[in-house]
């Protein structure tokens, strides 16, 4: 995947959608494992007018227009890549979507217990996820439940 076409579609599709030209910077970066790109949008579009958006809609906009864009590239993927995928988070020293996932089920991001969530049942994804976790040191076992330091630490792994 080309990132800096990415980038500049998911920018051409914000300015068609709040109907003007941006005054924006980017800059790609492939040092974490994760190629990505930060861009900088200023306040002011190309005729020098200032506007405001929310930022959490603008990020919503541009992850969903990331994916679209990504779709209509490489297509969908089957149920076995799905699954493929999914089994290779398992071992990622990265936030992952299991990991948002496994947030959601914490007792305010203090704790995951296993007798409140029938879903993390030995075997499933989710349960050895946390095992992983473990062998880790991001989590603690302690009479079923896991305590999890996880979710920021490895947000931070991503910028080392």
């Amino acid at each position: 995947m080309d990132i800096t076409y990415l980038t500049e579609e998911v920018i051409r599709r914000l300015e068609l959608r709040i109907g003007r030209r941006l005054d924006w910077v980017a800059t790609n970066h492939f040092n974490t494992g994760l190629q990505h790109s930060h861009i900088l949008i200023n306040g002011f579009d190309l005729d020098g007018n200032k506007f405001k958006f929310p930022r959490d809609e603008i990020k919503t906009f541009i992850r969903e227009s990331c994916r679209d864009i990504c779709t209509e590239l490489v297509g969908y993927l089957t149920i076995e890549e799905r699954n493929a995928s999914y089994q290779n988070m398992i071992t990622k020293n990265s936030f992952t979507p299991i990991d948002r996932l496994l947030d959601s089920y914490s007792e305010s991001g203090k704790k995951i217990t296993l007798m409140n969530v029938g879903i993390l049942k030995q075997g499933n994804i989710l349960h050895k996820r946390l095992l992983y976790l473990k062998d880790l040191g991001l989590v603690s076992l302690d009479q079923n439940t896991y305590v999890p330091d996880f979710f920021i630490l490895l947000k931070n792994l991503n910028q080392e």
